[in-house]
């Protein structure tokens, strides 16, 4: 009987040392195969305080200075993020930040800085470029504010600033400043399809004023209505619809005028003139300027180039094309080049016209420029 039991015994105790050793290998494994897998993203609050006393700013990703928490490049803000601010606070933003999260507190986009606003914050002052896919409580603005589908409750749009001639502001979205302020001194286009909407309680009229300059090529509705809500320079330029809505009573304020008037450009093309032989290329540079004289901006969009039907080539960068989009080169010009390539069925002293036609844009006439072309 003792002979035949410890054997049994035995096998037993191994089987079972065995298991164990089975089940612990098993979830050493499922352990780190769930490191591997994608982990649930969590929201991060962050609470900068006065002093960083708590060192958010270094967490968030920024450096602190005095009462600024001044944030590193390429930062990103996830959507469950909070950033939660003293008052005596604020972030700075020198080179590009996208904020997708929440931001209660005040973020200064400086000069060089270049904000991309897909969340909220609460309130900005853009000196460099913002572009706003998001929604703001306020925004100053002194340099360049493209608002994409952006809501907004309040913007002062503002003429001058460190670094910047002027406030410009382009609409391309819904602009809504709920029973508060529109104040536009700088240079504006509300584009074909924006709508600015400033609401009013027919208690304290929601305001509109600009004291310089506006394009409205969209739609403006203000508030409860009245003369007291609205005042200042208005202006269209090409195809846009210009109107300016009582948005209580539904009706067009015909007491506001609105001009239509489109600033002058012109174009040239170089060099000019010049030879070239047959089959060969040469690359020509169309310069746009506006030539107002008065305020005088950036024309944008695009030069169409042509040769009269003469059937030669025009490419950028070896892709065939008729069109290249236009860069600014000073306060007031901008250009863009083209190579060109003379067909190989043309005779020694067959002159060409090449053409660059100047597109327009919501403040800037059309224009073309010529140079003349010899085959040698």
């Amino acid at each position: 009987m003792r002979s035949s039991f410890l054997p049994s015994t035995l096998f037993k105790r191994r089987v079972g040392s065995v298991k164990k050793i089975l089940i612990l290998a098993i979830s050493a494994v499922f352990v780190s195969i769930l490191s591997f897998l994608p982990q649930d993203a969590h929201a991060i609050s962050y609470e900068l305080q006065a002093g960083d006393a708590n060192g958010a700013c270094e967490a968030i990703g920024g450096t602190w200075n005095t009462d600024t928490c001044t944030l590193n490049p390429n930062l990103t803000i996830n959507s469950s993020d909070i950033i939660s601010m003293d008052p005596s606070t604020k972030l700075a933003v020198i080179s590009t930040f996208t904020n997708y999260g929440t931001i209660n507190g005040h973020v200064n986009n400086k000069y060089h800085g270049v904000t991309n606003n897909f969340g909220f914050i609460d309130s900005i002052f853009n000196n460099g470029l913002l572009n706003n896919y998001g929604s703001t409580r306020h925004i100053s603005n002194v340099g360049k504010l493209n608002n994409i589908g952006g809501a907004n409750i309040s913007i002062y749009n503002i003429a001058g600033g460190s670094g910047s001639s002027s406030g410009t502001l382009w609409n391309y979205g819904t602009i809504t400043a709920e029973r508060h302020v529109f104040d536009n001194s700088g240079i504006m286009v509300n584009e074909p399809g924006g709508l600015i909407y400033v609401t009013g309680d027919c208690v304290g009229y929601g305001t509109f004023s600009s004291s310089n300059t506006l394009w409205n090529n969209g739609v403006i509705r203000v508030g409860c209505g009245g003369t007291g809500g609205i005042y200042g320079n208005f202006y269209r330029c090409g195809d846009g619809n210009g109107l300016i809505f009582d948005g209580h009573y539904k009706t067009t304020l015909s007491f506001v005028p609105v001009v239509n008037q489109c600033y002058p450009t012109s174009t040239s093309v170089s060099p000019n003139p010049l030879s070239v032989h047959i089959r060969g290329t040469i690359t020509f540079d169309g310069k746009v300027k506006d030539t107002s004289g008065v305020t005088e901006t950036i024309p944008s969009g695009t030069l169409t180039w042509d040769d009269g039907g003469v059937g030669g080539t025009f490419t950028i960068s070896t892709i065939t094309t008729t069109t290249c989009t236009l860069s600014s080169v000073s306060s007031s010009s901008s250009d863009c080049k083209i190579t060109y390539k003379t067909p190989p069925n043309l005779t020694a002293g067959t002159t060409i016209t090449i053409t660059a036609t100047y597109s327009g844009d919501p403040t800037h006439t059309t224009s073309s420029g010529t140079s003349t072309l010899t085959v040698s």
